[in-house]
C-alpha cells in the first residue's frame, strides 16, 4: 500500500514538472518569436521552424528545441545579426551614455526633460552586442593596466588590493569601531603610492597631482583603470528596464541587473541615478540585488550610485509613508558596503518655499538619516535645489537656473540603436562643460535598426 501511494505521488510530481517545463518553454519560444533585434540567417531559419512547431501544437518538438532558444543565461548570439556600425567603439572614451530605456514611470512633477510615461527598452541582445564591442575596445588598456599593477607591486611591495582594503575602511571609519590601525595603514600606503606615481605615473590613468595631496589619495583615483564612467539613463530611469523578448530559464524577463553586469567593467564602470521603485516591483528588486552582488565582488564596476527623492514622484503624492518605505528599501538593496560613502548619494528635492515642501523635507531627513545609521549604510544625504530651467516645472523666471539636462558630453546610444552626440567645450579652468540649452543631436549613425511597433 505504501509503495503504491509513493509511486502515485512520484508520478504526480513528474507530471507537474512536465507541465511546468512545457509552460516555461512555451514562454521562452513566444519571446523569441517576438524578438525585435535583427536575426542572422541561422536565427531566421530557427524562428521559421519554431513558428511552424508552435502553430501545429507539437509540445514534444518544442521541448526538443528549447536548448537552441536564446535565454539570458544562454543568449545564443550567433542567432542575431552583427551591429551595423562599430565606428563609435574606435573612441570608447567618448561613449557616455548607453541609454537602455527611454521614458519614465515615475512622472515626477519637476522632471527637467518632461519624459514620456511610456517606457521603451533596448533589446537585451543589443546590450550584449554593445558589451562585446566595448570589451574588444578595452583590451589594449586592460593589458597596460595589468602590466602597471605588476610593476607597482614589484617596485613598492604594495598591491592595489591592499590599498582598496585600507582606503575603503578609512573612508567608512566613522561607521565602524576599532579601525584606528587602518588610518596608519592608509597613510603608509598612500605615501608609498604617491612617491611611486611621482616617478612613474601610468599614462592611461587620469592621475592629477595638482589636486591630490599625500593625504588625498582615494580608491577611485587609483584603483579604477579610468575615470570615465558610463550612464544608462537620460530622460529615463534604468530600473524601469525589462525585456520580455528574451527570458531567463525560469521564464522571467531580462532586467536591469542583467544589463549592468553585461555592460560594466573596470574600464567602463557604471554610474546610476534612479528614483527608486515600488515595494511590489519584483523585477527591479531582483535587478538591484544582482548589482549589489556584482559590485561587492568587484567595486571597480561602479561609480556613483544616486537615489533621487522628491515630493513630486507619483507614489510620494499618493502616500508619503508608502513612498518612504519604498525609498528606504531601495537604499538598503542598492547601496552596497565596501565603498567610500560619497559614492552612494541620496539626492533630496523639496520645494522649500511651501509648507508642504518643508514638511516633506523634514520627514525625509529624519527617516533617511535613521535608516543610514541603523543599517550602517555608506551613504550621504544631499539637499538639492529644484531647477525651473526646463521640463514640466519650467517657469519664465527660471532661465537663470542650472540646466540639469546639459550634461553627459559624448556619444549617446538610444534604445532604438540611434547614435546621438552631446557637444561640449572646455572652460577657462580646462574643465569639460556642456552649453546651457543644448541636447544630444543625431549623428546619422545607427548600431542596429528595429522594426516600428
Amino acid at each position: 500500500m505504501i509503495f503504491r501511494h509513493l509511486f502515485s505521488y512520484n508520478r504526480q510530481m513528474v507530471e507537474v514538472r512536465q507541465v511546468t517545463d512545457e509552460r516555461v518553454t512555451n514562454k521562452i519560444a513566444q519571446a523569441f518569436l517576438r524578438q525585435r533585434f535583427p536575426l542572422s540567417k541561422q536565427g531566421e531559419v530557427l524562428r521559421a521552424y519554431l513558428d511552424e512547431v508552435t502553430h501545429r501544437g507539437d509540445p514534444a518538438a518544442l521541448l526538443a528545441l528549447r536548448p537552441q532558444l536564446p535565454t539570458v543565461e544562454a543568449p545564443q548570439l550567433h542567432l542575431f545579426a552583427k551591429l551595423r556600425s562599430n565606428r563609435i567603439f574606435e573612441s570608447p572614451d567618448d561613449i557616455k551614455n548607453i541609454q537602455v530605456t527611454k521614458g519614465c514611470s515615475h512622472g515626477c512633477d519637476f522632471c527637467a526633460i518632461d519624459a514620456f510615461s511610456r517606457v521603451e527598452a533596448m533589446p537585451y541582445v543589443s546590450v550584449l552586442k554593445i558589451a562585446q564591442s566595448l570589451r574588444e575596445a578595452e583590451r589594449p588598456r586592460q593589458k597596460a593596466y595589468q602590466e602597471w599593477q605588476a610593476r607597482l607591486t614589484l617596485h613598492t611591495g604594495v598591491t592595489l588590493a591592499q590599498f582598496r582594503e585600507a582606503s575603503v575602511t578609512w573612508a567608512n571609519a566613522p561607521l565602524r569601531e576599532g579601525t584606528e590601525h587602518f588610518f596608519d595603514k592608509f597613510a603608509e600606503l598612500s605615501e608609498v603610492l604617491w612617491e611611486y606615481l611621482q616617478q612613474d605615473p601610468p599614462t592611461f590613468l587620469p592621475v592629477r597631482p595638482a589636486v591630490m595631496g599625500k593625504s588625498g589619495l582615494r580608491e577611485d583615483d587609483l584603483l579604477t583603470p579610468h575615470k570615465r564612467s558610463i550612464t544608462n539613463y537620460y530622460d529615463s530611469d534604468p530600473f524601469d528596464y525589462r525585456d520580455t523578448t528574451i527570458l531567463h530559464q525560469d521564464g522571467t524577463p531580462a532586467d536591469y541587473g542583467d544589463v549592468f553586469t553585461a555592460l560594466a567593467s573596470p574600464f567602463s564602470p557604471i554610474h546610476i541615478t534612479t528614483a527608486g521603485w515600488r515595494q511590489n516591483n519584483a523585477v527591479a528588486k531582483r535587478a538591484a540585488q544582482k548589482i549589489a552582488q556584482a559590485t561587492q565582488a568587484d567595486p571597480a564596476l561602479r561609480r556613483q550610485f544616486r537615489l533621487s527623492v522628491n515630493m513630486g514622484e507619483l507614489t510620494a503624492k499618493q502616500s508619503l509613508d508608502l513612498y518612504l518605505d519604498s525609498i528606504t528599501s531601495a537604499a538598503r538593496e542598492l547601496f552596497s558596503a565596501g565603498v567610500p560613502h560619497d559614492l552612494n548619494q541620496i539626492l533630496l528635492f523639496a520645494d522649500q518655499e511651501t509648507p508642504n515642501g518643508l514638511e516633506f523635507e523634514k520627514k525625509c531627513l529624519a527617516v533617511l538619516s535613521q535608516e543610514i545609521t541603523k543599517n550602517h549604510l555608506p551613504a550621504g544625504i544631499y539637499q538639492c535645489r529644484i531647477s525651473r530651467y526646463s521640463g514640466r516645472n519650467r517657469e519664465w523666471n527660471g532661465s537663470a537656473d542650472h540646466d540639469v539636462m546639459a550634461c553627459m558630453p559624448g556619444y549617446h546610444i538610444w534604445p532604438n540603436g540611434s547614435v546621438m552626440y552631446q557637444d561640449s567645450f572646455r572652460d577657462t579652468d580646462g574643465k569639460i562643460k556642456v552649453r546651457r540649452g543644448t541636447r544630444p543631436q543625431p549623428t546619422g549613425d545607427e548600431l542596429y535598426r528595429l522594426p516600428r511597433i
